[in-house]
């Protein structure tokens, strides 16, 4: 949450503030957080600039960092859960001891950092491959029906290859995934299209072209789609060319579709979609490749948020982290968290319904998922998610224990070749604590996210061949 000031009395800005969200209109509303703004904001002897109506009023800011040319306050916090409404209460005002009623606050803006979820996270300029479909399929005969926002056939005759068929879409962005939807094809009510429906499903992801892929969820589709022509009546068959309206909760309730719904904490940026059975009567539990003819939906959605820059510029798939409070070295407002258990395969519904959201982002990454916040937080790092070669360099300081202090004691020495951005070797005789430790300092904060050692130019049998690193947010942690 954030407060611009107010181009007026500094009494009257808030410091104090309650946040809570439901997730719809009969619902009761829930704690998210509450708490004081950031210390800066918070102090009573150095008040908080105004904001001016000129030269420039507009405000330009992130999901992860407020305008640094304007004056406001902050608070980060963890929330797991996706609301529809807010409501936000400012307890206190500047200079209320919180015995009385203030008469008023004025701030300039509110901002609440966070992310929408998105119907689906491909669309038209989504890649599909596939193996194991009819290789005539492609862009120009039925490839762009996939996800093109509307009632559209898409149909995958089994050939050569992959059993069941995949599907393997490619993108851009990355994007965390908790639901997907399979639009009824506009065929007729007939065996050769009813036959055709996909009920169970396989979802995995990878973060590159390179990457093995991760299981994400795998399952059956709801029960009324699952058991249609099993227990209950054929899902209904959409109609060719209307437009899909759907969001990130549900489904377009005015067309006939499949979903499932699980919970998620990973960001990938490919996803490979599996169809393993087809609707039949009677049901076929193990289809084998004679019997699996083709499928045919109208679209495909993977309901989720989409990222659109590298929350995590690592090599494997990152998790969301369950604390944020190392990333704000500043007074943790107190937050209120539900308790939510991740599984793997969905427990079928029967009606559309909104995607759970696993302990995360948020809801994924940046090197934070919340807010950055104060100007002076962080006024050497980019919040924008910089990646670097390595975040330590010359500047930082370097302590050894149990290092000889006579050879890695100081930069006239051999202290500086650590970290110097070249081949200079560094050496460490033994001499005290085991196994020696280095202690390398910083003014700003970062992600560490792997570890190299280079080759020394002498005996090899001096390598490090096992590591282990720690972080602290400051000298007193």
């Amino acid at each position: 949450i954030r407060v611009y000031a107010s181009t007026g009395d500094p009494s009257n800005d808030p410091v104090n503030y309650s946040i809570e969200g439901r997730v719809d209109s009969s619902s009761s509303w829930v704690e998210i957080s509450s708490g004081d703004f950031d210390s800066a904001w918070m102090s009573k002897t150095s008040l908080s600039p105004r904001n001016t109506l000129t030269p420039n009023p507009d405000i330009d800011s992130t999901r992860t960092e407020g305008d640094t040319s304007k004056s406001f306050g902050y608070a980060n916090f963890q929330n797991d859960e996706w609301y529809l409404d807010y409501r936000v209460t400012f307890k206190r005002n500047r200079f209320d001891n919180g015995d009385e009623e203030y008469s008023e606050f004025v701030i300039s803006e509110l901002e609440l950092p966070g992310y929408q979820g998105v119907a689906s996270v491909i669309g038209p300029s989504t890649t599909l491959t596939s193996d194991g479909c009819n290789t005539n399929l492609g862009p120009n005969r039925g490839d762009a029906h996939l996800r093109d926002g509307q009632i559209s056939n898409f149909a995958c005759s089994r050939d050569q290859g992959a059993f069941p068929p995949e599907l393997v879409l490619t993108q851009g962005d990355l994007s965390r995934v908790t639901g997907i939807r399979v639009y009824a094809n506009t065929g007729p009510l007939s065996a050769e299209f009813l036959f055709a429906d996909p009920i169970t499903y396989s979802i995995e992801g990878r973060l590159g072209s390179n990457d093995d892929w991760e299981l994400i969820s795998e399952g059956p589709f709801n029960e009324v789609w699952f058991n249609g022509m099993i227990t209950g009546p054929p899902p209904a068959r959409n109609t060719f060319g209307e437009p899909i309206d759907s969001s990130y909760l549900e489904g377009d309730t005015t067309k006939s579709f499949g979903f499932a719904t699980f919970e998620n904490t990973v960001v990938y940026r490919d996803y490979r979609v599996i169809f393993p059975r087809l609707r039949r009567s009677p049901p076929i539990p193990d289809p084998q490749p004679i019997q699996y003819i083709q499928f045919i939906i109208a679209e495909l959605e993977l309901p989720g948020v989409l990222i659109s820059s590298d929350p995590f510029p690592t090599l494997s798939p990152a998790h969301f982290p369950s604390d944020y409070s190392t990333f704000f070295p500043s007074d943790p407002p107190t937050t209120v968290l539900s308790s939510v258990s991740p599984t793997v395969t969905p427990s079928p519904t029967v009606t559309p319904s909104a995607p759970p959201v696993s302990p995360s982002e948020p809801p994924t990454v940046s090197p934070n998922l919340s807010p950055t916040g104060s100007p002076s937080l962080f006024p050497t790092v980019s919040r924008e998610n910089t990646p670097v070669a390595s975040v330590i360099g010359p500047s930082t300081s370097l302590e050894t224990v149990g290092c000889n202090p006579n050879l890695a004691s100081g930069p006239t020495r051999a202290n500086r070749n650590l970290r110097d951005g070249k081949i200079s070797d560094f050496q460490c005789s033994r001499n005290g604590a085991f196994p020696p430790k280095l202690i390398l300092t910083q003014s700003s904060p970062s992600r560490v996210t792997g570890i190299r050692v280079y080759a020394s130019t002498e005996d090899p049998s001096n390598d490090p061949v096992n590591y282990s690193i720690e972080g602290r947010v400051d000298s007193s942690s």
